[in-house]
């Protein structure tokens, strides 16, 4: 923005969406370093206090449609394997599951005889974006409930949905529901490339959403902006006026 980019929409990836939402005006920035700190730490409890459990962690199912690692998700759980959840959809070949260590390391081996070119595990705490968050979210109610949400003043989308947001009301109850609810990435990208827009800037570090959105095969440009040389070279191509 300091460089003359203004978006015309917001979406964030994760931990993301609170930054879209102080983008697009639903919450200001101290409300938004408040929310991410508290929702930090309660995560991480509800992590650690899953220690009796074999801890939890998330992985990155590679090579199989997101609809395959569903099925298999249900077909597991129903024959007894517990606390296996997908938990990101971040493209047509990319699902991201979340689960205890043992739930995590029985899928890893089963998902491998099933066709996945790989699993790996993610560097993170604890099973985000599963029902073993439930904690976490439960108290986090409180804390959302003294902060006002404003209705968004440029389009906003949601991870929980999948679409846009249209009132600061529901931008609250999704913020809620985000500590438990898969990201819905592949549906988000559709509904942003279905709104019009012409080009989409990754703003945070590294081009990892750049990837992602090309590999769900959209037609809409998007640029790494997470540098002073990507902003510039955007600018000095004309990719952005």
């Amino acid at each position: 923005m300091e460089k003359g980019i203004f978006p015309s929409a917001a979406a964030g990836f994760s931990l993301g969406e609170y930054a879209a939402m102080k983008i697009a005006g639903v919450i200001n920035t101290e409300e938004c370093f408040s929310l991410v700190k508290e929702r930090g730490k309660l995560m991480q409890e509800a992590s650690d206090s899953m220690a009796g459990d074999g801890e939890g962690g998330m992985a990155a199912v590679i090579g199989l449609e997101a609809k395959q690692v569903e099925a298999l998700v249900a077909k597991w759980t129903g024959a007894g394997l517990e606390d296996l959840y997908c938990a990101n959809f971040n493209s047509p070949s990319q699902t991201v599951i979340s689960g205890t260590a043992f739930a995590l390391n029985e899928a890893k081996e089963r998902f491998k005889q099933a066709g996945a070119k790989r699993v790996i595990p993610l560097k993170v705490a604890g099973p985000f974006h599963s029902p073993l968050m439930q904690e976490a979210e439960e108290r986090f109610r409180r804390t959302l409930e003294e902060i006002h949400f404003n209705d968004p003043l440029i389009p906003l989308y949601s991870n929980v949905s999948g679409e846009r947001v249209f009132s600061g009301t529901q931008a609250k109850s999704l913020a809620l529901k985000h500590i438990t609810s898969p990201v819905l990435w592949v549906m988000e990208e559709k509904a942003i490339a279905g709104a019009g827009i012409d080009r989409v800037l990754e703003s945070g570090p590294g081009n990892a959403l750049c990837r992602m959105w090309k590999e769900s095969g959209l037609f809409i440009p998007c640029y790494a902006a997470g540098t002073v040389k990507d902003i510039e070279t955007i600018l000095g191509e004309n990719k952005c006026d």
